[in-house]
C-alpha cells in the first residue's frame, strides 16, 4: 500500500507561471475540484506527501513547456493501513 509519494523536478531551468504542469493537492473532491495548494514544477526540488485515503493530488494547467520529473512511491504494509483507516478505505485496483 502506498505510504508516501515524492516527485523530484529537474531539468525544468526556464519552466514560469503560465507554462503548466503544477501538482495540485486537493482538500477534497467532487465536482469541479479545485486545488487547495499547487505546487509548481520547480527546477531541482522535492514534493513530498503522505498518501492517505483523504490525500489527492493530480496535474494540473495545460502543459505548455516540458515538465521534466521522477516519481516515486514508499510503501506500508497492508495491516498498517487496516489499523489506521479502516478495511473500508483500500481502493481495489483495476
Amino acid at each position: 500500500m502506498r505510504a508516501v509519494a515524492v516527485l523530484f523536478y529537474f531539468g525544468n531551468p526556464d519552466w514560469r507561471p503560465g507554462d503548466g504542469g503544477e501538482t495540485g493537492l486537493f482538500a477534497h473532491i467532487g465536482a469541479n475540484p479545485v486545488p487547495a495548494l499547487t505546487v509548481p514544477p520547480l527546477n531541482n526540488s522535492l514534493l513530498l506527501f503522505e498518501c492517505t485515503p483523504r490525500s489527492w493530488h493530480s496535474f494540473v494547467g495545460d502543459n505548455v513547456a516540458a515538465r521534466n520529473s521522477v516519481m516515486m512511491w514508499l510503501h506500508r504494509p497492508k495491516e498498517d493501513v487496516l489499523r489506521r483507516w479502516g478495511g473500508d478505505s483500500i481502493a481495489q485496483g483495476r
